[in-house]
């Protein structure tokens, strides 16, 4: 039993070292949507992006947006300079 709990303990340490909780990204381009899933997956806290891209970006268009869809499992805040 021991060992399964001091497992346990060393797989939740691996988790937080792994994930982005809490990290502001700074970016000069608008993410694509597999680098906006990426954001997703890493939980970050916020994306400030420097330029916009009507074509291809995922987080301030007005189909996808990413970063707040409602049926994603986590949510960050986007910032556009």
């Amino acid at each position: 039993m021991l060992a399964v709990r001091e497992a346990g303990r060393r797989i939740e340490d691996r988790r937080r070292q792994l994930l982005c909780t809490g990290y502001f990204v700074f970016v000069g381009h608008e993410p694509c949507v597999m680098c906006a899933m990426a954001l997703v997956h890493a939980r970050v806290a916020a994306v400030v992006i420097g330029a916009q891209c009507l074509e291809t970006g995922a987080l301030t268009g007005d189909t996808l947006r990413i970063g707040s869809h409602p049926k994603l499992n986590h949510r960050y805040a986007v910032y556009c300079y």
